[in-house]
């Protein structure tokens, strides 16, 4: 398995920290909704000497408590596992659900000590037919701050029945975050052998996580 490039990774941390937004009482744009987060990113990201004061265990907390609400985390196991998530007892499902949650927050800890220098853009929808959608698709761009180069990025959101949106993928380059796991994941011919392997990333030290990531070029 190869390392996900620079751009990617910040990419990986910028989708966790856009999916955080505030319960609202009427239907708000899913463009708004990851736009009022993006500086919020920017000063999470820029604040590398705070994020490295932290301990391993305390950052893992942080993005936790902060990130994991705001995702489809259920519905992208169920994705990033296919035809095995059918098979799999309700235990099975739910011991998945923690570690796959856990090995995001991880790879997302790493991912906040590198990738200080490049900034995301949200672009804004062309039409008012979100108002009448469950499902949307929100494009922006990420890159290096003074870059030339931009990577296309889609974030897949899903409104709940509160009227606020939730991430269930992104794809960046038109490739996948979900679609990458399901590759890796597909190796496995059970849920057992699965969650023994995710097990046992998730007891050792941040660089066997890294050694799971699959590069997107």
């Amino acid at each position: 398995m190869k390392y996900l490039q620079p751009v990617r990774v910040f990419f990986l941390a910028v989708f966790m920290f856009c999916t955080h937004t505030v319960v609202a009482a009427e239907l708000q744009n899913p463009v708004d909704m990851l736009n009022n987060t993006v500086v919020k990113v920017q000063n999470e990201l820029s604040n590398k000497q705070k994020i490295e004061s932290m301990s391993s265990s305390q950052l893992h907390h942080y993005l936790k408590d902060m990130l994991m609400p705001y995702l489809a985390i259920k519905q992208m196991a169920a994705m990033t596992v296919g035809p095995m998530w059918r098979q799999a007892t309700q235990t099975q499902r739910d011991q998945f659900v923690n570690e796959f949650g856990l090995l995001l927050t991880r790879t997302y800890a790493s991912a906040l000590l590198k990738v200080s220098d490049f900034s995301v853009t949200i672009k804004p929808l062309h039409d008012k037919n979100w108002k009448t959608k469950k499902r949307v698709i929100v494009q922006g761009e990420v890159g290096k701050k003074g870059g030339q180069h931009k990577s296309l990025v889609n974030y897949y959101m899903r409104l709940k029945k509160d009227k606020t949106w939730i991430v269930y993928d992104v794809a960046i380059e038109g490739v996948s975050f979900v679609k990458n796991y399901n590759e890796q994941f597909s190796t496995y011919s059970n849920m057992t052998e699965l969650l023994a392997k995710l097990h046992e990333l998730n007891a050792g030290p941040d660089e066997d996580i890294e050694k799971t990531k699959v590069t997107t070029a």
